[in-house]
């Protein structure tokens, strides 16, 4: 099941602001109690990763498990050349430079043309026509990823243009107790579907059989 965010284009609508982690962990609750969900497995890119890294800590009791690829800034700071990007893409008014900023964050995913195209008109049109009123994500404290006491998977880009993923790795072996990490040689920013699906896949299987759902 995956679930449209408040605060980004989708179909979720949203009646209160979101300005803090805090506040994307209430919101995500509220959801998961609609849905008459007692115990999940969270799973999430970039953003969506960081979420649910966050939720992992605050709310750990919902959560059975967490598997994210490249959460930013959970675990190393972006690298300024991503920040410059990003702001040059948001000012920007011209189609070919954002397709290219994204086409270079993102990499080879390994879906079809359709469904790349679909995807970028997609990130077009947020960058263009609709304002995100979510919280920038945060580095988590060493104190905040050693919290995090469920499995958990992180996967990283080799090719990575937004943090180090070396250094993302390393902390997260340190801090994170029950983790498995990978990075993913080759990968930027969007990892290769048949990649993320097989771990995932894979992980979630190895949490099922240790019987710690």
């Amino acid at each position: 099941m995956a679930l449209d965010r408040v605060g980004e284009p989708g179909y979720s609508l949203q009646s209160l602001p979101i300005g803090s982690a805090d506040d994307t962990a209430a919101w995500l609750e509220a959801t998961l109690d609609g849905l008459g969900l007692e115990r999940v497995h969270l799973v999430g890119h970039s953003y969506g990763g960081w979420v649910a890294l966050q939720h992992a800590v605050r709310v750990p009791k919902r959560v059975a498990s967490v598997a994210v690829y490249e959460p930013p800034r959970a675990l190393a700071p972006l690298k300024p050349g991503f920040l410059l990007g990003a702001v040059a893409g948001a000012l920007s008014r011209s189609e070919s430079f954002q397709r290219r900023w994204f086409t270079g964050r993102i990499g080879e995913t390994g879906v079809g043309p359709e469904e790349a195209e679909a995807g970028m008109l997609l990130s077009l049109e947020a960058i263009n026509a609709f304002r995100i009123r979510l919280p920038q994500p945060q580095r988590m404290s060493d104190d905040e990823l050693g919290a995090i006491s469920v499995p958990a998977l992180l996967l990283f880009g080799g090719a990575n243009r937004v943090m180090d993923s070396r250094r993302a790795e390393d902390r997260a072996r340190r801090l994170i107790r029950d983790v498995r990490t990978e990075v993913v040689a080759g990968a930027r920013h969007g990892i290769p579907v048949h990649i993320f699906n097989q771990r995932v896949a894979d992980f979630l299987q190895e949490v099922e059989d240790s019987g710690t759902v």
